[in-house]
């Protein structure tokens, strides 16, 4: 197991005992000042949770079978079922980021994205305290569609 997944495993162990019950600190931490609501406390419980993709496995399996290079469907088809690595090897700390002005100009429409995408089961949040020491916040931002309808995007280079 790498470094940088001890690192995460410590802060979350501050957080979560394996009985599903939060320790002492944790718990100065929620309710310190009444700051943060049980709903964190909750949301922590999901954080290692896989998401749920839209892509249909078995789908995607029958379409691999004739894929020439079965190294990278291989890839594909455990990445899709189990997730991918993002190989990041940059530091391990926190990092927070301004969105992208599209998003700034049209935040109606990035809230709807962001609670679409947490009811569908692929965002977990939001989280009124930083649920692990070197989470790394990317920019967001919205691309328009041809329906007039609007993408909600990403950048993962961020920051350089």
């Amino acid at each position: 197991m790498g470094r940088h997944w001890l690192c995460i495993i410590k802060d979350l162990l501050m957080l979560i005992q394996d009985s599903g019950h939060l320790d002492l600190k944790a718990d100065i931490i929620f309710h310190l000042g009444n700051l943060v609501q049980t709903h964190d406390r909750d949301l922590l419980t999901l954080l290692w949770d896989m998401g749920h993709t839209p892509i249909r496995i078995k789908c995607l399996e029958a379409c691999l079978v004739s894929y020439p290079d079965k190294v990278v469907a291989a890839e594909i088809l455990f990445g899709f079922s189990h997730g991918f690595r993002l190989q990041y090897t940059g530091p391990r700390i926190h990092s927070f980021s301004k969105n992208l002005i599209s998003a700034v100009q049209n935040s109606d429409a990035v809230l709807h994205k962001l609670q679409d995408e947490v009811k569908r089961g692929r965002m977990l949040g939001p989280f009124k305290v930083m649920p692990i020491s070197t989470l790394r916040i990317n920019p967001i931002g919205l691309v328009p569609k041809s329906d007039s309808s609007w993408r909600l995007i990403t950048n993962l280079s961020f920051p350089p």
